[in-house]
């Protein structure tokens, strides 16, 4: 669906008719497959990419203690090796985007005029059958692509991200004779990672997330038992 082809200033298609030139079928064994992709947003997985993998493990440790306390400790962790992302690859350059900044007339927001948004006119007209790039205008910004005959190109990639999750609970539980129970509980968790979405201006992976949490809590029940059965 086409949603504008001069920056949102008007709506090209609408909800009721949103591909009102049909849809495109799969190419099959079309040998002009390659140029079925114009004008479109293709997507890949980059060449020889490992498979993301994630490992976890926990254990837990009860003890009975005198006084009619309960102990329990309990550890969770968790590790994930190169995790999967998507790279837009198909940005307009940052100085372009600094240059419509800067620009008077585009800071004003005038649309039609500014050098960055204005209909110019389609070098690709005639020759793509989908996207905005079918019509006879398009945006400037268009243009400034690497890859102007697309549109958003997308990479699948699996490099160095990782993720870290580990977590410990400690609980202990106080019993009385009369039904009543004490529970206090401690939650420590804490979580790494530099895994984050990737673009065309900034593509190191570092860690970029990092969050600790603490809780704890205190529950009291108390359990009134009749012939009937109890009642917390």
């Amino acid at each position: 669906m086409v949603q504008s082809t001069n920056s949102n200033q008007t709506p090209a298609n609408t909800l009721d008719n949103p591909y009102p030139n049909g849809l495109i079928g799969p190419p099959h064994r079309d040998p002009s497959y390659q140029h079925i992709l114009l004008g479109g947003n293709p997507q890949a997985l980059s060449a020889n990419e490992p498979n993301g993998a994630t490992y976890q493990w926990n254990f837990a440790v009860q003890r009975q203690l005198p006084l009619g306390l309960a102990l329990e400790v309990a550890y969770a962790g968790l590790h994930g090796a190169n995790l999967p992302i998507s790279h837009t690859i198909n940005q307009v350059p940052d100085n372009t985007l600094n240059q419509a900044h800067q620009d008077p007339t585009c800071a004003s927001g005038d649309l039609k005029n500014c050098f960055f948004t204005k209909s110019v006119a389609n070098p690709f007209y005639g020759k793509i059958s989908q996207g905005v790039l079918q019509n006879a205008n398009v945006p400037a910004n268009q243009l400034a692509r690497p890859f102007p005959q697309y549109g958003n190109v997308t990479l699948g990639i699996a490099r160095d991200f990782t993720a870290n999750f580990n977590a410990l609970m400690v609980r202990v539980e106080k019993r009385y004779s009369n039904g009543l129970s004490l529970e206090s509980s401690y939650v420590f968790n804490k979580q790494l990672s530099n895994f984050r979405p990737w673009n065309a201006y900034d593509a190191s992976p570092k860690i970029v997330f990092a969050s600790t949490v603490q809780n704890a809590t205190i529950n009291v029940t108390l359990n009134a038992c009749t012939a009937d059965g109890c009642v917390s």
